[in-house]
């Protein structure tokens, strides 16, 4: 939320979000297995990553406002190497560029080249058995928690406004 706060999509992706204060559980059936109160009466999701799911905002509009804070974008390359320095992290790209960051988040993917580097070959992720399947629906205005469905294998939670 912070983040979306600093490039000015805040507004955009609190409007078609979901705020909540409770989590209720059902079972597969859709019969109530519990649910927990947060206390939140009007969660405020500009000081809470807690209690808000942002809705999303396109790529495009993530571009143009990273570029309006003057935030420098670098496209089309990839991390070769990662030093730990004592202040940073030093990034060389494929391009033979160097730089430096207060940090580094290797979104990169279950197979990432971030984690290898940072880590070492040996440390990858392991089969678990499960699989993770997303799917967009209209959310009925009733939804007003963070809904769980428990199933001998499936959770289900809606994640926006109107999904």
């Amino acid at each position: 939320m912070r983040a979306l706060q600093t490039v000015g999509l805040i507004d955009s992706c609190v409007q078609s979000g979901f705020g909540y204060s409770a989590i209720k559980n059902f079972n597969a059936a859709g019969a109530p297995i519990g649910a927990v109160e947060q206390n939140l009466v009007q969660p405020d999701p500009k000081n809470s990553d807690r209690c808000w799911k942002a809705g999303t905002a396109q790529p495009r509009q993530l571009l143009q406002a990273a570029e309006a804070a003057q935030l420098t974008i670098r496209l089309g390359l990839t991390v070769s190497t990662i030093r730990q320095m004592p202040e940073a992290a030093e990034v060389e790209f494929n391009n033979g560029t160097t730089d430096r960051f207060d940090l580094v988040v290797g979104a990169d993917g279950a197979h990432s080249k971030v984690r290898a580097l940072l880590f070492g070959p040996d440390v990858a992720p392991q089969v678990t058995g499960q699989t993770i399947w997303r799917a967009t629906v209209e959310r009925p205005q009733y939804v007003d928690a963070l809904w769980q469905f428990f199933g001998p294998s499936a959770i289900a939670r809606p994640s926006s406004a109107g999904e």
